[in-house]
């Protein structure tokens, strides 16, 4: 899950990008569609896997009301979190420079963890790329 993330990370940065680019979206227009295309993504796949009816029924049940306020609560700081980086990164233009390594550091980490069996340190990890190393003199 999180591989797949990460390269669909790589692809919406750009779309983002173009899509202020040519239209100047508002940052909560650009929130806005963005969760709107979620929601219709969701709901053809609750309506092909057929679990939307048992969910609701699941959550309507009195012994899951406190379920119910923590989702509620989950979807709060959610909405919270997502407005404060939505906001970020229209507010600040070099922020949307990190998407564009994201592909990369993903076919990078793939490469060395699975073809040389090798496991990568926290550093190695990250999005961004490590600094470049001085020679030592």
């Amino acid at each position: 899950m999180p591989t797949v993330s990460l390269a669909l990370d790589g692809i919406t940065g750009p779309k983002q990008k173009a899509i202020q680019k040519a239209h100047k979206p508002s940052v909560h227009q650009l929130m806005f569609f963005c969760n709107a295309w979620a929601l219709v993504y969701l709901a053809i796949g609750i309506v092909v896997s057929g679990e939307g009816l048992a969910g609701i029924e699941f959550l309507l049940r009195p012994e899951n009301a406190p379920l119910v306020r923590t989702i509620g609560l989950f979807a709060i700081c959610s909405a919270l979190g997502q407005n404060f980086i939505f906001y970020t990164l229209h507010s600040f233009k070099y922020a949307h420079r990190g998407t564009d390594r994201e592909p990369l550091s993903l076919i990078t980490w793939v490469r060395v963890s699975v073809l040389y069996s090798r496991s990568l340190d926290l550093r190695q990890r990250s999005v961004a790329p490590p600094p470049p190393r001085l020679p030592l003199s």
